[in-house]
Protein backbone atom coordinates (compact mmCIF):
# COMPACT_ATOMS: atom_id res chain seq x y z
CA UNK A 1 0.00 0.00 0.00
CA UNK A 2 1.16 3.59 -0.68
CA UNK A 3 1.77 6.18 1.40
CA UNK A 4 2.05 9.06 -0.77
CA UNK A 5 -1.50 10.40 -0.57
CA UNK A 6 -4.95 9.80 0.30
CA UNK A 7 -6.11 10.04 -3.45
CA UNK A 8 -3.77 6.92 -5.08
CA UNK A 9 -4.45 4.08 -7.62
CA UNK A 10 -4.43 1.77 -4.92
CA UNK A 11 -6.60 3.15 -2.32
CA UNK A 12 -9.21 4.29 -5.04
CA UNK A 13 -9.03 0.73 -6.50
CA UNK A 14 -9.49 -0.74 -2.43
CA UNK A 15 -12.63 1.59 -2.23
CA UNK A 16 -13.95 0.42 -5.23
CA UNK A 17 -13.75 -3.02 -4.14
CA UNK A 18 -15.50 -2.32 -0.60
CA UNK A 19 -18.04 -0.37 -2.61
CA UNK A 20 -18.41 -3.29 -4.88
CA UNK A 21 -18.54 -5.88 -2.07
CA UNK A 22 -21.34 -3.94 -0.13
CA UNK A 23 -23.82 -3.74 -3.33
CA UNK A 24 -23.58 -7.53 -3.76
CA UNK A 25 -24.31 -7.70 -0.01
CA UNK A 26 -27.42 -6.02 0.04
CA UNK A 27 -28.67 -5.47 -3.87
CA UNK A 28 -32.28 -7.26 -2.67
CA UNK A 29 -33.03 -5.40 0.17
CA UNK A 30 -30.87 -2.20 0.56
CA UNK A 31 -28.39 -1.60 -2.05
CA UNK A 32 -27.84 2.30 -1.07
CA UNK A 33 -27.12 1.08 2.46
CA UNK A 34 -24.73 -1.24 0.90
CA UNK A 35 -22.12 0.76 -1.20
CA UNK A 36 -22.35 3.58 1.87
CA UNK A 37 -21.05 1.01 4.08
CA UNK A 38 -18.40 -0.03 1.46
CA UNK A 39 -17.75 3.09 1.32
CA UNK A 40 -17.24 3.49 4.98
CA UNK A 41 -15.09 0.42 5.23
CA UNK A 42 -13.02 1.18 1.98
CA UNK A 43 -12.09 4.75 3.39
CA UNK A 44 -11.39 4.36 6.95
CA UNK A 45 -8.01 2.10 6.77
CA UNK A 46 -6.38 4.98 4.13
CA UNK A 47 -7.18 8.15 6.52
CA UNK A 48 -5.99 5.76 9.18
CA UNK A 49 -2.75 5.46 7.63
CA UNK A 50 -2.40 9.43 6.82
CA UNK A 51 -2.94 10.07 10.28
CA UNK A 52 -0.44 7.61 12.00
CA UNK A 53 1.95 8.30 9.49
CA UNK A 54 2.45 4.56 8.78
CA UNK A 55 5.19 3.53 6.45
CA UNK A 56 5.00 0.91 3.62
CA UNK A 57 6.81 -2.26 4.94
CA UNK A 58 5.07 -1.48 8.80
CA UNK A 59 2.89 -4.67 9.70
CA UNK A 60 0.25 -2.33 11.57
CA UNK A 61 -0.64 -1.29 8.02
CA UNK A 62 -0.80 -4.66 6.54
CA UNK A 63 -3.34 -5.06 9.55
CA UNK A 64 -5.49 -1.84 8.87
CA UNK A 65 -6.07 -2.73 5.26
CA UNK A 66 -6.79 -6.42 6.03
CA UNK A 67 -8.68 -6.18 9.30
CA UNK A 68 -11.95 -3.99 8.28
CA UNK A 69 -13.31 -6.50 5.49
CA UNK A 70 -13.81 -9.95 7.49
CA UNK A 71 -14.66 -7.49 10.35
CA UNK A 72 -17.93 -6.46 8.30
CA UNK A 73 -18.57 -9.30 7.34
CA UNK A 74 -18.52 -10.76 11.25
CA UNK A 75 -20.66 -7.92 12.01
CA UNK A 76 -23.06 -8.74 9.09
CA UNK A 77 -23.34 -12.17 9.47
CA UNK A 78 -24.13 -11.96 13.48
CA UNK A 79 -26.73 -9.37 12.78
CA UNK A 80 -28.34 -11.58 10.29
CA UNK A 81 -28.89 -14.10 12.83
CA UNK A 82 -29.96 -12.18 15.30
CA UNK A 83 -32.76 -11.17 12.60
CA UNK A 84 -33.65 -14.40 11.80
CA UNK A 85 -34.36 -15.93 15.09
CA UNK A 86 -38.06 -16.31 15.39
CA UNK A 87 -39.99 -13.82 17.84
CA UNK A 88 -42.65 -14.46 20.20
CA UNK A 89 -46.54 -14.19 19.60
CA UNK A 90 -47.92 -10.66 20.48
CA UNK A 91 -51.81 -11.85 20.46
CA UNK A 92 -53.27 -11.91 23.17
CA UNK A 93 -56.26 -13.53 22.74
CA UNK A 94 -54.79 -16.71 21.46
CA UNK A 95 -52.28 -16.86 24.20
CA UNK A 96 -54.77 -18.61 27.13
CA UNK A 97 -55.47 -21.22 24.23
CA UNK A 98 -52.06 -22.28 23.60
CA UNK A 99 -51.32 -22.24 27.55
CA UNK A 100 -54.38 -24.58 27.64
CA UNK A 101 -53.70 -27.11 25.30
CA UNK A 102 -50.11 -26.58 26.51
CA UNK A 103 -51.53 -27.76 29.47
CA UNK A 104 -53.66 -30.32 28.47
CA UNK A 105 -51.04 -32.25 26.71
CA UNK A 106 -48.38 -31.45 29.05
CA UNK A 107 -50.90 -33.98 31.37
CA UNK A 108 -51.60 -36.42 28.88
CA UNK A 109 -48.19 -37.01 28.70
CA UNK A 110 -47.89 -37.57 32.07
CA UNK A 111 -50.86 -40.02 32.28
CA UNK A 112 -49.86 -43.92 31.38
CA UNK A 113 -53.43 -43.88 30.92
CA UNK A 114 -53.77 -41.51 28.18
CA UNK A 115 -52.34 -42.03 24.67
CA UNK A 116 -49.41 -39.32 24.33
CA UNK A 117 -50.60 -39.00 20.19
CA UNK A 118 -54.70 -37.81 20.67
CA UNK A 119 -54.53 -35.00 19.51
CA UNK A 120 -56.76 -32.43 20.96
CA UNK A 121 -60.13 -31.51 18.81
CA UNK A 122 -59.72 -29.22 15.73
CA UNK A 123 -62.14 -26.06 15.06
CA UNK A 124 -63.58 -25.76 11.64
CA UNK A 125 -61.62 -24.08 8.86
CA UNK A 126 -64.54 -22.05 8.24
CA UNK A 127 -67.52 -21.48 9.73
CA UNK A 128 -71.01 -22.09 7.85
CA UNK A 129 -74.68 -23.03 8.84
CA UNK A 130 -75.84 -26.27 10.51
CA UNK A 131 -76.65 -28.69 7.63
CA UNK A 132 -75.46 -26.94 4.47
CA UNK A 133 -73.95 -30.00 3.00
CA UNK A 134 -75.87 -32.98 1.81
CA UNK A 135 -74.00 -36.26 1.02
CA UNK A 136 -76.16 -38.57 -0.98
CA UNK A 137 -74.50 -41.92 -1.88
CA UNK A 138 -75.61 -45.55 -2.28
CA UNK A 139 -73.56 -47.65 0.40
CA UNK A 140 -73.14 -50.96 -1.72
CA UNK A 141 -71.16 -48.67 -4.48
CA UNK A 142 -69.14 -46.44 -3.16
CA UNK A 143 -68.99 -46.49 0.70
CA UNK A 144 -65.23 -46.52 1.59
CA UNK A 145 -64.12 -43.42 -0.42
CA UNK A 146 -67.23 -41.52 0.56
CA UNK A 147 -66.50 -42.23 4.35
CA UNK A 148 -62.87 -40.30 3.68
CA UNK A 149 -65.00 -37.76 1.69
CA UNK A 150 -67.48 -37.25 5.13
CA UNK A 151 -64.44 -36.99 7.18
CA UNK A 152 -62.30 -34.51 5.33
CA UNK A 153 -65.33 -32.29 5.15
CA UNK A 154 -65.54 -32.33 8.76
CA UNK A 155 -62.31 -30.95 9.28
CA UNK A 156 -62.41 -28.28 6.79
CA UNK A 157 -66.35 -27.02 8.15
CA UNK A 158 -67.51 -29.07 11.39
CA UNK A 159 -69.63 -31.63 11.35
CA UNK A 160 -72.72 -30.37 12.08
CA UNK A 161 -72.61 -28.84 8.71
CA UNK A 162 -72.92 -32.18 7.05
CA UNK A 163 -75.82 -34.68 6.40
CA UNK A 164 -74.88 -38.15 5.85
CA UNK A 165 -77.71 -40.28 6.48
CA UNK A 166 -75.79 -43.07 8.59
CA UNK A 167 -74.97 -40.00 10.61
CA UNK A 168 -77.95 -38.26 10.52
CA UNK A 169 -81.02 -40.28 10.39
CA UNK A 170 -82.19 -41.32 13.83
CA UNK A 171 -83.48 -45.00 14.05
CA UNK A 172 -87.00 -45.05 13.72
CA UNK A 173 -87.62 -42.07 11.55
CA UNK A 174 -89.40 -41.63 8.54
CA UNK A 175 -86.43 -40.94 6.09
CA UNK A 176 -88.60 -39.28 3.44
CA UNK A 177 -89.76 -36.50 6.31
CA UNK A 178 -86.33 -36.30 7.85
CA UNK A 179 -84.86 -35.89 3.93
CA UNK A 180 -87.36 -32.70 3.65
CA UNK A 181 -86.29 -31.26 7.09
CA UNK A 182 -82.42 -31.77 5.95
CA UNK A 183 -82.74 -30.22 2.43
CA UNK A 184 -84.63 -27.47 3.77
CA UNK A 185 -81.27 -26.18 5.31
CA UNK A 186 -78.84 -27.43 2.74
CA UNK A 187 -77.51 -25.81 -0.03
CA UNK A 188 -74.90 -28.17 -1.64
CA UNK A 189 -76.07 -31.72 -2.55
CA UNK A 190 -72.84 -33.95 -3.31
CA UNK A 191 -74.25 -36.74 -4.83
CA UNK A 192 -71.46 -39.42 -5.27
CA UNK A 193 -71.47 -41.72 -8.21
CA UNK A 194 -69.15 -44.59 -8.46
CA UNK A 195 -69.06 -46.96 -11.40
CA UNK A 196 -72.77 -49.08 -10.24
CA UNK A 197 -74.24 -46.02 -8.94
CA UNK A 198 -76.83 -46.73 -11.51
CA UNK A 199 -77.21 -50.10 -11.92
CA UNK A 200 -76.96 -51.42 -8.11
CA UNK A 201 -80.19 -53.74 -8.50
CA UNK A 202 -79.76 -54.94 -12.08
CA UNK A 203 -77.22 -58.03 -11.49
CA UNK A 204 -78.93 -60.60 -12.16
CA UNK A 205 -81.26 -59.13 -14.69
CA UNK A 206 -83.30 -57.44 -12.31
CA UNK A 207 -84.71 -53.80 -12.30
CA UNK A 208 -81.91 -50.93 -10.89
CA UNK A 209 -83.40 -49.49 -7.48
CA UNK A 210 -83.08 -45.96 -9.31
CA UNK A 211 -86.63 -46.95 -10.94
CA UNK A 212 -87.82 -47.83 -7.83
CA UNK A 213 -90.10 -44.56 -6.55
CA UNK A 214 -89.40 -45.70 -2.16
CA UNK A 215 -85.72 -45.58 -3.46
CA UNK A 216 -83.89 -43.57 -1.13
CA UNK A 217 -81.14 -42.34 -2.94
CA UNK A 218 -83.55 -41.66 -5.97
CA UNK A 219 -85.89 -39.52 -3.24
CA UNK A 220 -82.38 -37.52 -2.12
CA UNK A 221 -81.77 -36.70 -5.46
CA UNK A 222 -85.20 -36.02 -6.71
CA UNK A 223 -85.95 -33.57 -3.87
CA UNK A 224 -82.31 -31.99 -4.58
CA UNK A 225 -82.88 -31.59 -8.27
CA UNK A 226 -85.98 -30.03 -7.28
CA UNK A 227 -85.18 -27.40 -5.17
CA UNK A 228 -83.84 -24.14 -6.43
CA UNK A 229 -81.75 -23.32 -3.34
CA UNK A 230 -79.79 -26.65 -3.71
CA UNK A 231 -76.95 -26.76 -6.03
CA UNK A 232 -76.72 -30.23 -7.03
CA UNK A 233 -73.37 -32.10 -7.90
CA UNK A 234 -72.28 -34.92 -8.60
CA UNK A 235 -69.18 -35.96 -7.38
CA UNK A 236 -67.34 -38.70 -9.45
CA UNK A 237 -65.40 -41.84 -7.68
CA UNK A 238 -63.55 -45.07 -8.38
CA UNK A 239 -63.43 -43.59 -12.29
CA UNK A 240 -66.99 -43.27 -12.82
CA UNK A 241 -68.96 -41.78 -15.03
CA UNK A 242 -72.35 -39.99 -15.25
CA UNK A 243 -74.38 -41.98 -16.34
CA UNK A 244 -76.84 -41.33 -19.50
CA UNK A 245 -80.00 -40.09 -19.73
CA UNK A 246 -81.05 -44.10 -20.67
CA UNK A 247 -80.16 -45.24 -17.30
CA UNK A 248 -81.73 -42.81 -15.37
CA UNK A 249 -85.95 -42.39 -14.70
CA UNK A 250 -87.27 -39.13 -16.08
CA UNK A 251 -87.05 -37.20 -12.86
CA UNK A 252 -83.38 -38.17 -12.34
CA UNK A 253 -82.22 -36.97 -15.67
CA UNK A 254 -81.36 -33.31 -15.00
CA UNK A 255 -78.22 -34.66 -13.17
CA UNK A 256 -76.80 -35.45 -16.55
CA UNK A 257 -76.31 -32.10 -17.11
CA UNK A 258 -74.66 -31.01 -13.99
CA UNK A 259 -71.39 -30.19 -13.69
CA UNK A 260 -69.47 -33.17 -11.80
CA UNK A 261 -66.25 -33.54 -10.09
CA UNK A 262 -64.07 -35.94 -9.86
CA UNK A 263 -62.31 -37.45 -6.30
CA UNK A 264 -59.76 -39.59 -6.84
CA UNK A 265 -58.14 -42.25 -5.24
CA UNK A 266 -54.67 -41.44 -3.76
CA UNK A 267 -51.96 -40.16 -4.78
CA UNK A 268 -54.68 -37.40 -6.40
CA UNK A 269 -57.45 -37.60 -3.45
CA UNK A 270 -55.66 -34.82 -1.02
CA UNK A 271 -55.41 -32.44 -4.57
CA UNK A 272 -59.14 -33.65 -5.89
CA UNK A 273 -60.70 -33.11 -2.09
CA UNK A 274 -59.36 -29.70 -1.30
CA UNK A 275 -60.54 -28.65 -4.86
CA UNK A 276 -64.03 -29.85 -3.74
CA UNK A 277 -63.72 -27.83 -0.53
CA UNK A 278 -62.74 -24.89 -2.14
CA UNK A 279 -65.97 -24.77 -4.80
CA UNK A 280 -67.87 -25.37 -1.58
CA UNK A 281 -66.71 -22.40 0.55
CA UNK A 282 -67.17 -20.11 -2.63
CA UNK A 283 -70.47 -21.35 -3.17
CA UNK A 284 -71.86 -20.92 0.40
CA UNK A 285 -70.10 -17.93 0.94
CA UNK A 286 -71.64 -16.07 -2.04
CA UNK A 287 -75.07 -17.25 -0.86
Amino acid sequence: MSNTGLVSPINLLYVLVCVGIGWLLYRRSNPIQGIIQGLVVGIAPPVLVQILNISNLSLLLGLIYGLPIPLWFAGLIYVRSKSKQPRPSVSRSAQPSRDISSRQNTSALSSPNVSPIAPLAAKPLIKIPSGSIFISYRRDDSQSITDRIYDRLKVAFGSDAIFKDVDSIPAGMDFRKVIDKALQQSQVMLVVVGRQWANIGAENGGRPRLFEENDLVRLEVEKALLNSRVMTIPILVHSAHLPTTDQLPPSLQELVYRNALPVRNDPDFDRDIERLIESLRQHIRSR
